[in-house]
């Protein structure tokens, strides 16, 4: 007959499982609440303010509102890569800001000029996690995704039905 589990180390088992799933709920829970994204650094071209593999927490912030110095997330018209550099110029025309970019480490500015309309919001980054973006990065694939929902299935199925066999052993001892 199977060993039965106390009913203290089922609590515990059922809080590790809920605290789990907390930590991988988190990055969407943030990002929905607080409005803020997440964009892992993939080149050394902010070196050395980011490195390749840290991870940018991204606010939405009106085009109006950043100044020269911040750094901004766009996406590239040649690979529709997302990539974060510096402002180094900005001026209105016409209803729209024209920005010039550039990255820390990169020895000229970036050729594509970003054109954004007045009032529309822009990703500005606002804070780094050191080396947490390549696993971000690795964690956003399709596969991956599928692997950690499944496993967050079967943790969960496994500590219900440990949880159950224990409450009817418990109740056939009576």
């Amino acid at each position: 007959m199977p060993k039965l589990m106390s009913k203290k180390k089922q609590v515990r088992m059922a809080l590790a499982t809920l605290g789990f799933s907390v930590l991988l709920s988190m990055p969407t829970v943030a990002a929905l609440a607080f409005d803020i994204g997440f964009s892992p650094v993939l080149s050394e071209s902010m070196k050395p303010t980011f490195r390749a593999g840290d991870l940018q927490i991204t606010s939405p912030t009106k085009v109006d509102d950043v100044t020269l110095g911040d750094v901004i997330l766009v996406r590239s018209e040649k690979n529709f890569a997302t990539y974060s550099h510096r402002i180094v110029t900005k001026d209105l025309q016409d209803g729209f800001y024209q920005i010039s970019l550039k990255g820390d480490s990169n020895p000229t500015i970036d050729r594509q000029i970003i054109t954004v309309p007045v009032g529309v919001q822009v990703p500005r980054v606002i804070w780094n996690i050191p080396e947490v973006g390549t696993y971000v990065n690795y964690l956003s694939g399709t596969t991956s995704k599928k692997l950690l929902i499944g496993f967050g299935i079967l943790l969960f199925g496994l500590t219900a039905f440990r949880f159950a066999l224990g409450e009817r052993n418990l109740q056939k001892e009576r």
